[in-house]
């Protein structure tokens, strides 16, 4: 990636801001020769943040009584659709839309993840991408 980026980004000036927790990244950006900004690290900088928990810190969570999990393949378009529509109005999302979505090479419907209501609605929805070559 950094030698794309020099590539791409050849003849301006370039700044990257990785993060001051992130060694690993600090490393490969010096060793292309770029330079931290301590100033960029510190308090009053500008920086990110990067935060991680092991999961199996986490609680199991357990669902509501009455709700349950669903697929967007068992669900289905329309569900899938109006879940985003609910949790981010106003949406100019669409069936057609979603369509799209679902030819990218990497959808899985079994990865797209909804939680329905009792009353057959769609409570929330995520879906996930699963990077094959990284196993993540």
């Amino acid at each position: 990636m950094i030698d794309w980026y020099d590539g791409t980004a050849a003849g301006i000036e370039r700044t990257v801001m990785p993060n001051a927790a992130d060694e690993f990244a600090l490393k490969r950006w010096a060793a292309h020769g770029y330079e931290t900004d301590p100033a960029s690290l510190g308090d009053t900088g500008s920086w990110t943040q990067l935060n991680e928990r092991d999961l199996t810190d986490v609680e199991q969570p357990v669902l509501p009584d009455g709700f349950r999990f669903r697929t967007a393949d068992e669900a289905g378009p329309k569900a899938a659709v109006q879940a985003h529509l609910d949790a981010w109005a106003p949406s100019t999302y669409t069936a057609e839309g979603y369509q799209g979505v679902r030819k990218t090479a990497t959808y899985r419907g079994d990865l797209h993840i909804l939680v329905e209501a009792p009353d057959g609605t769609m409570a929330s929805s995520t879906i996930m991408w699963l990077d094959e070559a990284n196993k993540s």
